[in-house]
């Protein structure tokens, strides 16, 4: 476990954690443990953190925000409240494609 784990501080560390981050499969406390039992420098861990998790934040308060106006049954239907969980069911698979482009970019 700790070889995996020190193979993440290296190299491709930050796009590790960028694609960690924006998926949101891993819970967030999981990837700060495990983040922290490698050679990561704080320099790349925080910005690369930051902008992982700004996407899925901003997504998070539209959703509430747009859960915020129901007012019966019917608002559940309303395409603010569609298209703000839309965004967050795409989030992850787009992130996925956009982190396999950069690993083939990489190549």
């Amino acid at each position: 476990f700790q070889a995996s784990l020190d193979r993440l501080g290296t190299s491709d560390s930050a796009a590790y954690l960028l694609a960690l981050r924006m998926m949101a499969v891993v819970p967030y406390f999981v990837v700060n443990v495990a983040m922290a039992l490698t050679r990561m420098p704080l320099k790349i861990f925080a910005p690369v953190s930051f902008i992982g998790l700004l996407p899925a934040t901003i997504l998070y308060v539209n959703a509430g925000a747009a859960l915020r106006e129901i007012e019966g049954p019917a608002d559940i239907y309303s395409p603010e409240l569609i298209a703000a969980f839309t965004a967050l069911a795409v989030l992850p698979l787009l992130a996925r494609w956009l982190y396999r482009r950069f690993e083939r970019a990489q190549a």
